[in-house]
């Protein structure tokens, strides 16, 4: 075996430790999608089943992602600043969280950034459970949270049945997400019927874009910004 097929099959070993495991195993389908988290055993197993190709592939694409300057460089020298990447990555958010790094090895920093981390969480956790008056009592953290997504999303229908009657939308047999489509649907149209009262050119957007909507927004805003500016000049 030559030395870059060996350097590539040590990689998986080395990143557990150094990019973390979902970083070389993000999703292909798009930059907005979540990286995919493991285990030590399911990321050891994800790796084994690659080619030797695809394991530097992403090894590469990974240190493209960090923006380090890799031209020229053996992959052995990559796989060492991904690890120098990761390394001050954790102690750069141990220092944000309060964690002392003073004479501590980097899997020290680590071991006592997870509990501060895991502490905070919890108390967030314990704080909205609280806050939505959620029994606490005898539940594990996992329990709690669970019960505050329930909560959060029977509150989040209970908010759009709220606007679809406003809306003298008819709910009669229809699904929760069918609801928020045609409470969407109407106020998109709202926002393209003031836009073209204003005057302003929808033609070059995505109208199924949320985000496109949101600019359009933007613009009727600042119009109606200027108009009251104007008018308190005068």
């Amino acid at each position: 075996m030559n030395k870059k097929v060996l350097s590539v099959a040590l990689a998986g070993s080395l990143l557990l430790s150094a990019v973390g495991t979902g970083s070389v195993f993000a999703s292909e389908k798009g930059d907005h999608e979540k990286p995919r988290f493991m285990d030590r055993e399911q990321f050891e197993q994800t790796w084994s089943q690659l080619s030797e190709e695809e394991k530097e592939q992403r090894l590469l694409q990974k240190a493209a992602d960090l923006n380090l300057d890799i031209e020229d460089l053996p992959l052995s020298e990559v796989i060492e600043l991904l690890q120098g990447a990761r390394e001050t990555r954790i102690i750069d958010k141990a220092e944000l969280f309060g964690v002392d790094t003073t004479d501590k090895s980097i899997d020290e920093i680590k071991v006592e950034l997870l509990e501060v981390v895991q502490d905070l969480h919890e108390t967030v956790t314990m704080e909205k459970a609280a806050e939505l008056g959620i029994e606490t009592e005898g539940k594990s953290i996992e329990e709690i949270r669970e019960e505050i997504k329930e909560v959060i999303q029977s509150n989040i229908e209970e908010k759009i049945y709220e606007i679809a009657a406003k809306m003298n939308i008819d709910t009669e047999g229809k699904t929760v997400e069918e609801i928020r489509a045609e409470v969407e649907e109407i106020c998109t149209q709202k926002v393209l019927d003031k836009a073209a009262e204003l005057g302003i050119d929808t033609s070059g957007y995505d109208l199924e874009d949320h985000d496109s909507i949101d600019l359009i927004k933007e613009e009727i805003k600042e119009i109606y910004q200027d108009k009251h500016g104007d008018m308190l000049n005068r």
